[in-house]
């Protein structure tokens, strides 16, 4: 559909809606990836920390972060084991997807048990990301396609993930650990999928022998 003229008049809107989403974009279409903007440059905390002390909002906003960042992996994951035929592409993403919501349960008990309010992704963010998804995988559904579309979103994961971690530095040492955890998960993921990568392009590439 995308290489019809009508395709890509469609995809060129897409494209430019998300990109005038208010400041509210995570991620947006742009040369066939997926880019997702750090969280802090379109988020403030609604109260400053003062040095050698984080305030609870603090505690509570970066516990959302993980909340949410995890809950964009559950639904982004789930969405793509329907897509995906490859099997080995299709069990690193079940692994994925399981570590995705032990971090999102994880954030969600934290919030609990600091009694604070659970924000998850809005209604419009969800139906965002889908359609997002569903136009990357319908131009191409290729195994290479959709590693390159999950590697991309691992390594701005990371930046987020470093970024949050220095911002609240002085945020419940229970909390940084967790955020510092996705990271290494987000970092983890990023290497298991480049390497999946690199081997199926290498088998796609390998001359015949006769």
């Amino acid at each position: 559909y995308s290489h019809t003229a009508e395709g890509a008049v469609a995809q060129r809107k897409l494209s430019a809606v998300l990109r005038r989403d208010n400041g509210e974009l995570r991620i947006l279409v742009l040369d066939g990836q997926f880019r997702r903007f750090p969280a802090i440059l379109f988020h403030e905390t609604t109260k400053e920390s003062k040095k050698g002390r984080c305030t609870m909002s603090g505690d509570a906003e970066l516990l959302n972060f993980i909340y949410q960042n995890s809950q964009m992996g559950v639904d982004t994951i789930r969405q793509l084991i329907g897509v995906v035929q490859d099997k080995d592409l299709k069990e690193h993403l079940k692994t994925q997807f399981q570590g995705y919501e032990e971090f999102h349960q994880a954030a969600k008990e934290l919030l609990n048990e600091h009694g604070y309010d659970e924000k998850g992704l809005g209604i419009m963010e969800k139906a965002r990301t889908y359609f997002m998804i569903n136009l990357q995988t319908i131009t191409d559904p290729s195994v290479s396609h959709i590693a390159s579309m999950l590697i991309t979103g691992s390594s701005m994961g990371i930046v987020e993930a470093i970024q949050k971690y220095r911002q609240y530095e002085d945020a419940d040492p229970k909390i940084r650990d967790l955020m510092d955890k996705l990271r290494k998960f987000e970092e983890y993921n990023m290497e298991k999928l480049t390497q999946r990568n690199d081997q199926h392009n290498g088998e796609r590439n390998r001359p015949a022998l006769v």
